[in-house]
């Protein structure tokens, strides 16, 4: 399948959609169950992505419950691990048998891994369909403005089976900027960049998470030239787009550019589209040892923010 086409579109449209099939993660937060409780789409086929960890037990397993109660089907799977999500996406999209799918997808507490193997697997596979559209919500939440100073466990391509560095050309690092200063560090450290862009989210719901990004990445920002540092608001996956696409693209003319998305998801997601439509621009994640507790337990704040992706057959399967 071949990506055709993205648009935003407001949440309240998904009510008149004919959803097929619904995806959800559920974890600790209470932004988990919150689209399932507003969207019921009462005849799509509903799967509950279930993390396993067992740290706060007794939130997971309330989430969890909700989710049964709402009709989902659980499937565990790692955090660290997109094999299963990948296995489901290949099940729904060869069991139907209809022209065209249509899937809805919480990824509002899924890892960057699972939403990006969602990607992968639609575009990599050949499915009975001939066009795939996939509405992706997020749904905001307050940050935590602490700096995180967790180890990291992986430090490489998202998708590991692709994006290795081929060092043919300079590296360029696009990197979005969260509350983790050092793993951003060590990341620099390792693939040595000859240029860096950093991304800086902002979020009318939170204004205060730009100004604790700005001030634990500080002495990285102090380092680049302030037409390499690109503020971008996170509700806006259309502008995020825009902004991204552009810059990249005038990059990959004379490097091999390594996008490293942290920070608001719906910035990696758009990282993760990007990286399909030019497959040379490479798609990075880190993964750290833990993450500092959400003292607000990621309850949603704001209404979900939803970006249509229509996938189509490419030319020569037409």
């Amino acid at each position: 399948m071949e990506l055709a086409h993205i648009c935003q579109v407001n949440h309240r449209e998904l009510k008149s959609e004919k959803i097929d099939y619904f995806i959800a993660a559920s974890g600790y937060q209470a932004r988990s169950t919150y689209l399932a409780g507003i969207i019921t789409a009462p005849h799509a086929h509903k799967y509950m992505l279930s993390f396993s960890e067992e740290n706060h037990m007794a939130l997971r397993q309330n989430n969890e419950a909700a989710f049964s109660e709402m009709g989902f089907q659980t499937y565990k799977t790692a955090p660290d691990s997109p094999d299963a999500v990948e296995i489901l996406i290949e099940q729904i999209c060869n069991n139907s048998s209809k022209s065209e799918v249509i899937l809805l997808v919480d990824y509002s507490c899924m890892p960057k891994m699972w939403f990006a193997s969602v990607l992968d697997s639609i575009t990599r596979n050949d499915f009975h369909a001939e066009k795939i559209t996939v509405f992706f919500s997020y749904t905001p939440k307050k940050f935590n403005l602490e700096a995180q100073k967790n180890a990291i466990r992986y430090l490489g391509p998202m998708i590991t089976s692709k994006d290795n560095l081929k060092k043919s050309k300079p590296v360029a690092l696009v990197v979005g900027l969260d509350n983790s200063f050092k793993p951003t560090m060590e990341l620099i450290k390792k693939i040595n960049p000859a240029t860096i862009m950093a991304f800086i989210p902002e979020n009318r719901h939170d204004p205060e998470y730009t100004a604790s990004v700005l001030e634990n990445n500080k002495n990285l920002l102090n380092l680049l030239d302030k037409n390499n540092i690109i503020h971008y608001e996170s509700l806006e996956p259309e502008s995020i787009n825009t902004k991204l696409t552009s810059r990249c693209l005038d990059l990959r003319l004379k490097h091999e550019v390594v996008i490293v998305p942290q920070g608001p998801k719906s910035f990696s997601l758009i990282s993760s589209l990007l990286s399909l439509r030019y497959p040379d621009v490479k798609l990075w994640e880190i993964i750290t040892s833990s993450k500092a507790i959400d003292p607000n337990n990621g309850a949603a704040e704001g209404e979900p923010v939803v970006l249509k992706v229509v996938f189509c057959l490419d030319d020569e399967e037409e």
